[in-house]
């Protein structure tokens, strides 16, 4: 059996919704989903181009996940390889360390890849 559990040292990014984000700060309502979908940073370089207006993502690393009772599965769709779930109840503690822990950049800030195809960068701006 393939097992799909990602290592602790991926940098996963949430797309965060501006109604989740009030004040300069990220809402713990962002990562309420028990199911909550999310993108693997190194896979996803392109994150900028398909992120609507007025929407930002959390950056956070999976050791994060795992170390606040949650599991990492590379989730793979249609048109994204990049995508992930984090699996697990999120009680508002859990939410909490989350909130505190993600960098959050908006989508201007985030930089596409450069004219070769690889990321300029490996995350959203800090």
């Amino acid at each position: 059996m393939i097992d799909y559990r990602l290592g602790r040292d991926e940098i996963l990014w949430r797309r965060i919704h501006k109604d989740h984000f009030i004040d300069g700060r990220i809402t713990t309502a962002a990562f309420k989903d028990p199911e909550m979908s999310v993108d693997i940073a190194r896979l996803r370089v392109e994150m900028s181009l398909t992120l609507a207006d007025g929407v930002g993502v959390a950056s956070f690393s999976s050791g994060l996940a795992y170390d606040n009772g949650q599991v990492v599965f590379s989730d793979p769709v249609p048109g994204n390889p990049a995508h992930a779930l984090v699996i697990g109840n999120k009680p508002r503690s859990i939410r909490k360390a989350f909130c505190k822990a993600s960098a959050f950049a908006s989508r201007e800030s985030i930089k596409p890849p450069n004219s070769c195809g690889s990321p300029q960068e490996q995350g959203p701006d800090q």
